[in-house]
């Protein structure tokens, strides 16, 4: 939902249930005039939905979330002062249901923004 349109895959790599994907901020984007106008800042709901989007991404398969036991908004992300960030996602798909640990993680220049521990529901 928010791909390509308020963040952009730049680069994406994974091995062994780790994701790693390079992030560019729309930084023009209608949300932003509200959040705040002058002093930019990503919504903490919309990281929240990026990794739901960059598992659909992934899995080719829609995701939210269904349980959070772990959100930790540590630093906001200025669209002034940072363009650029890096997702790392850790996900168990092997697991019988349609319900997937995962592992949220959003950082920068030696600098932690966003940490997420849930479950996210795949959807048929």
């Amino acid at each position: 939902m928010l791909l390509d349109k308020l963040f952009f895959i730049e680069r994406e790599h994974s091995e062994e249930g780790k994701y790693q994907y390079q992030i560019r901020i729309h930084a023009e984007h209608e949300v932003f005039a509200g959040h705040f106008p002058g002093n930019a800042i990503v919504p903490g709901v919309c990281m929240v939905q990026l990794v739901a989007d960059l598992l659909a991404h992934t899995f080719s398969h829609r995701y939210k979330l269904k349980a959070a036991r772990d959100i930790k908004f540590l630093n906001p992300i200025a669209t002034k002062e940072l363009q650029y960030f890096t997702m790392d996602l850790t996900i168990n798909v092997d697991v019988p249901d349609a319900l997937y640990p995962v592992t949220a993680l959003i950082h920068a220049k030696d600098k932690q923004f966003f940490k997420l521990k849930g479950t996210y529901l795949r959807e048929a």
